[in-house]
């Protein structure tokens, strides 16, 4: 390689990398980074294979939405590169003993040449491997070699950053879960509630074919909707019975004390609006909703599949003062509340699911576990 195409394939390194998000999936960076790293390999195929110690396995994600493609660590040319830690490089499969024919004898594709490098985390540990397969002009070289050693860097520091992302966010959550669980728990005969408004606001956001980020904003603000409840008094929340005009009024503070609660914390500029979602799944199409009377066009969309998820949980769940309303009466209910009380679209909406999620439903509150 001369200068100028050794400048070319570094900003090519530099654009992909900086293209990586902490927040993307081991999933999604895989099928990035492969797309993405053939032009900079010069290749007609890259593999990413993340290794799986416990399972002994190396494992790659070819697109979004197929399944994984798993091999045994102790097979093939990318198996002997993570089982030893080295660089292998292949002019000729078929001539390597190494190489495992079956792929291509299933595919019908015609494996020539073959860079692979190790994948190494900051403490030296293989995270896995990449496989690059049929240099377009001759073979892999020595340049090549350094070039993609360069870009395995990168790519390490992606996948570190990726699971470290996700550890996170699965500790955030489990948090979320507990906190909402604690608030819950506060009137006993409510419990999992916030967790099953939840799961069945994230049901209706997908039905809806809504974004991943807005999907979070439900799941997170499901969770927390109801956190302002621990500043309402335990003679009316665990009141057996219907609550008197003076109880409902306190009950009612609920959704401004999740707001100021919820302000209080410093979400990421991506999720500051989940004060405003989490606190406002009390407002009503015709506007005569808590905390601030909103009408229609003023209730995000967010806030108006909370709504309907936090009516249906209540409808389909015992209560004091009523056993749980059976599939058919909560049908009837959402249609004769539909742009009233519920938002018309988000319940038209949730009416195409709702056989499902009422079984998802009624087998959660018959386990008490998790299903998200």
């Amino acid at each position: 390689m001369n200068a100028e195409e050794i400048r070319n394939k570094l900003i090519k390194i530099i654009e992909i990398y900086t293209s990586f998000s902490d927040k993307n999936t081991i999933d999604e960076l895989l099928v990035n980074i492969a797309n993405r790293s053939i032009s900079v390999l010069n290749c007609e195929r890259v593999s990413i294979f993340i290794l799986d110690k416990s399972k002994r396995i190396l494992w790659s994600k070819v697109a979004l939405g197929t399944d994984r493609i798993e091999i045994p660590v102790d097979e093939g040319i990318a198996g002997y590169s993570a089982n030893h830690n080295e660089i292998i490089k292949i002019d000729n499969a078929y001539k390597d003993s190494r190489f495992d024919r079956r792929i291509d004898q299933k595919t019908g594709f015609k494996t020539k040449s073959i860079l692979c490098i190790p994948l190494i985390s900051l403490n030296g540990e293989v995270l896995g491997v990449v496989e690059a397969i049929n240099k377009k002009s001759g073979v892999f070289t020595d340049e090549d070699i350094q070039m993609t050693k360069i870009f395995c860097s990168t790519i390490s520091r992606a996948i570190e950053n990726s699971k470290f992302y996700q550890e996170l966010q699965n500790t955030f959550y489990s948090f979320l879960e507990a906190l909402a669980y604690a608030i819950d728990a506060r009137h006993p005969i409510t419990a999992g509630h916030s967790r099953r408004v939840t799961l069945v606001a994230m049901r209706i956001g997908k039905a809806f074919g809504l974004a991943d980020e807005d999907i979070e904003k439900l799941r997170i603000a499901g969770l927390l909707h109801d956190i302002g409840k621990i500043g309402i008094s335990d003679s009316v929340l665990k009141k057996p019975g219907r609550l008197t005009d003076e109880e409902y009024e306190e009950i009612k503070k609920h959704p401004l004390i999740t707001y100021y609660i919820l302000m209080k914390v410093k979400f990421p500029k991506d999720l500051e609006d989940i004060p405003f979602i989490a606190s406002h799944h009390h407002e009503r199409p015709d506007g005569k909703g808590y905390p601030d009377g909103l009408t229609d066009k003023e209730i995000p969309l967010l806030a108006k599949i909370l709504a309907v998820s936090d009516v249906f949980e209540a409808l389909s769940a015992r209560r004091e003062y009523k056993k749980p309303y059976d599939l058919t009466t909560i049908k009837r209910i959402l249609i004769e509340e539909r742009g009233k009380q519920m938002n018309a679209e988000v319940v038209d909406k949730f009416l195409e699911i709702i056989d499902d999620v009422y079984r998802e439903i009624k087998d959660d509150q018959q386990r008490g576990i998790s299903d998200f």
